[in-house]
């Protein structure tokens, strides 16, 4: 063969090896990332994500977004990271440079191995089935409770639910996952089953709390539930009304002092030794009037309504003040009050030393001469809560009495205090 033609051929042979070269998605290796590089990156940018939603998925992530969706998302995120992160780069089909292939092969290795490896553990390793949690929900009425299997199936069985003498027979299926594995969600009303307060236990000083009983595939499970959740029935209600006494010649003339307004308060909740104890889940009505000694109303103060601790009623323009109250204290700031049962009946006045409590004024009385005043509460309650009574009512009594000394001449004085009966 002469030189041309030799030359010819090696020429037609770099043709092909850059035209191979320019078709070949794949980088050369010199380019690619170290191992070192590689794992480090895959540590912090994959290992630790998945971990963190696994550990704590149950606190950082919200309620309203399932973590079944936050894990493909993070997953996502991640590993477009971790990607460009290590230059692995992109298929020159798509206007890339080409791809490495070591790092791609260890980066896809790595994140099929994290997400196929939990479905594999928990076809081959299904735990056990348990109840997780039993938790009201925001507006009390229904009990959320958590049954757990992880690597449990889906498909739909039958849960037999009984609490004290009720029973039910519900679908369920394990079907949610969250930071703590995967469960299922059984939805019970509580008017239900209700069937009273707890009471308390005979050999300790402490209420007995019911028992839930679950019964799936021949598997029982059983918990005591929160014997705070079902304090509902009212036992008890109690009231006062503390006169606001004035010194000052402009509100009492020639009186020593006198009788300017009265704040009105209230307590409700299971009956105690002292004071009614707090009931924060309890729904009610409550009617509150001040009556004169001859049937008249002195202060018709409106229907005031309770849910979870939160009293509303008509301020009538601030006349009854701002129309809102918390029943006792809320310690643990969740919004329920829970501590105490004491609602103390605003008026339009406030006296500095009450704080921000406001009293009602006696000009705005319906009557205000001396004598024997009543001031009558009735709390009502719905079923299945009403058990005791629907309706619990309680009455206490105040004189309210000029007083005067003849033998020294001292200006007459006022005085509101409490007595048996008018």
């Amino acid at each position: 063969m002469d030189k041309q033609g030799l030359l010819q051929k090696a020429f037609e042979q770099q043709e092909t090896i850059a035209a191979e070269a320019i078709a070949d998605p794949i980088k050369p290796e010199g380019d690619a990332p170290s191992i070192q590089k590689i794992l480090v990156t895959l540590i912090i940018g994959a290992l630790m994500p998945t971990l963190l939603l696994a550990w704590f998925g149950i606190y950082l992530v919200p309620d309203a977004l399932p973590i079944t969706t936050v894990v493909p998302i993070v997953s996502i995120i991640s590993i477009i990271g971790v990607w460009f992160y290590l230059g692995v780069g992109l298929p020159i089909s798509v206007g890339g440079a080409g791809v490495s292939p070591i790092p791609a092969s260890i980066v896809v290795f790595s994140y099929l191995s994290m997400i196929l490896l939990p479905f594999i553990l928990g076809s081959l390793l299904v735990g056990d089935m348990s109840i997780g949690s039993a938790d009201i929900n925001e507006d009390g009425s229904e009990l959320n409770v958590k049954i757990r299997q992880n690597g449990g199936s889906s498909s739909t069985v039958n849960a037999s639910v009984t609490i004290g003498t009720w029973s039910e027979t519900m679908q369920l299926s394990i079907n949610r996952s969250d930071g703590a594995g995967d469960y299922g969600l059984l939805t019970l009303t509580i008017s239900d089953f209700y069937s009273g307060n707890p009471e308390l236990s005979p050999s300790k000083p402490e209420y007995v709390a019911p028992i839930m009983e679950i019964i799936v595939d021949g598997n029982t499970m059983s918990t005591k539930l929160d014997a705070n959740v079902f304090f509902r029935t009212i036992t008890d209600v109690q009231s006062s009304i503390n006169a606001i006494m004035s010194e000052d010649s402009d509100d009492c003339g020639s009186h020593d002092n006198c009788v300017i307004g009265a704040s009105l308060i209230v307590w409700i909740g299971l009956e105690a030794n002292s004071r009614p104890g707090p009931m924060p889940l309890a729904d009610y009505n409550l009617s509150a009037n001040l009556f004169y000694e001859d049937g008249s109303i002195a202060i018709p103060y409106p229907e005031v309504t309770v849910v979870r601790g939160k009293a509303t009623w008509d301020s009538e323009s601030g006349e009854y003040g701002s129309g809102a109250a918390s029943v006792g204290e809320d310690t643990d700031g969740d919004g329920i009050s829970d501590i105490g049962s004491e609602l103390p009946l605003q008026g339009s006045v406030q006296e500095p030393q009450f704080g921000e409590f406001k009293y009602i004024p006696k000009d705005g009385w319906g009557e205000s001469d001396y004598g024997c005043y009543y001031f009558t509460i009735e709390v009502t309650q719905v079923e299945p809560y009403n058990l005791s009574s629907p309706t619990i009512s309680e009455t206490s009594y105040y004189n309210y009495v000029e007083e005067t000394d003849e033998e020294t001449g001292a200006p007459p004085s006022e005085s509101w205090l409490p007595t048996d009966s008018c």
